[in-house]
């Protein structure tokens, strides 16, 4: 990954984190301790080195019932595409329409991240191979894995979009309340999206 593109995915991610602590939701960055309770106590170091892959970018208390009563822990990963003359991502896109490019990477990410898992829970945990270790039991207790992928054209995946409407109309949101104040919160993440 190019500076340029670490730069921008750190500034995405730490957008994120501030407009959902902003709009009363509890997020956290970065959660290194997600598998550590499952897996052995020899192997837990390996959690500190080798965690690309498997460690997810934020986990936010997001709500599950429509209103916002209810939240549930969910895993969001985010991850930036950028253009490139050789860029595999936008080559089909092209044909296509952007979002394609942003879309496929997005729903590439749940995969990508279980077989990761079943790697880690083969070395680590011991599990026999094509089984469903403690660490991919782990992971898929949070549901389906978002993807918050921005692309190089301005354009985001559609769990961006959904994120920012469960954002905006969060009723935890310390501001008035009325569909006034939800489309302000709504625009302000969609700058933050598009400036980033």
């Amino acid at each position: 990954m190019s500076i340029r593109a670490l730069e921008l995915y750190d500034a995405v991610k730490m957008e994120m984190l501030l407009a959902a602590r902003e709009m009363g939701i509890r997020a956290l960055p970065e959660v290194h301790d997600l598998f550590r309770h499952v897996v052995p106590p020899g192997r837990r170091e390996n959690l500190k080195k080798q965690v690309s892959g498997i460690i997810p970018d934020l986990m936010m208390a997001l709500p599950v019932d429509g209103r916002g009563t209810v939240c549930a822990d969910t895993l969001l990963e985010v991850k930036t595409v950028t253009f490139t003359t050789d860029c595999a991502a936008y080559a089909g896109a092209r044909r296509a329409t952007p979002v394609s490019a942003v879309k496929a990477r997005a729903d590439g990410l749940e995969l990508s991240t279980e077989r990761d898992l079943r790697k880690r829970d083969e070395a680590w945990c011991g599990t026999a191979a094509g089984a469903v270790g403690p660490m991919l039991a782990r992971f898929r207790e949070f549901g389906k894995l978002r993807g918050l992928v921005f692309g190089a054209l301005g354009e985001a995946s559609p769990d961006v979009h959904k994120l920012i409407g469960t954002l905006a109309y969060s009723t935890r949101a310390p501001r008035r309340t009325g569909w006034r104040a939800e489309a302000r919160r709504r625009w302000r993440l969609q700058g933050v999206c598009r400036g980033c």
